[in-house]
């Protein structure tokens, strides 16, 4: 490693240390830190394939009715995780109105029994 970067990384570790902080860097293959890396992860929990093509289209016909300042809520198909269900959403909500938080919105209801989804333009 070049010197410069050695007093970078040294400079870095001793604010870690001063916060307290638990750390794991990797530079070079070169750990340094005492955090343990995880190295199984689980993977997130996705909706079904073949039950999300049924799904998007019945979420594609309820966003298509939205006008600007529409909202409308969605169930969480049972069983699905409400995060993923969300990111779906949220999918098909950018290919009708755009990419963008100028578009549309979506928001997890409180008892996470569905998804929001307000159209802003």
């Amino acid at each position: 490693m070049e010197h410069v970067k050695k007093q970078l990384l040294d400079r870095c570790i001793k604010q870690l240390n001063v916060l307290g902080a638990k750390y794991a860097i990797i530079i070079d293959n070169e750990k340094f830190g005492e955090l343990e890396i995880a190295t199984d992860v689980k993977p997130k929990r996705t909706i079904n394939k073949q039950r999300w093509v049924k799904v998007a289209g019945l979420v594609r016909e309820e966003l298509k009715k939205l006008e600007a300042g529409d909202v409308a809520v969605l169930k969480v198909p049972e069983g699905e995780d409400i995060a993923a269900f969300q990111s779906h959403v949220s999918r098909v909500a950018a290919d009708l109105f755009g990419n963008g938080a100028d578009n549309y919105m979506t928001a997890q209801l409180p008892d996470k029994s569905g998804v929001e989804t307000l159209r802003l333009q």
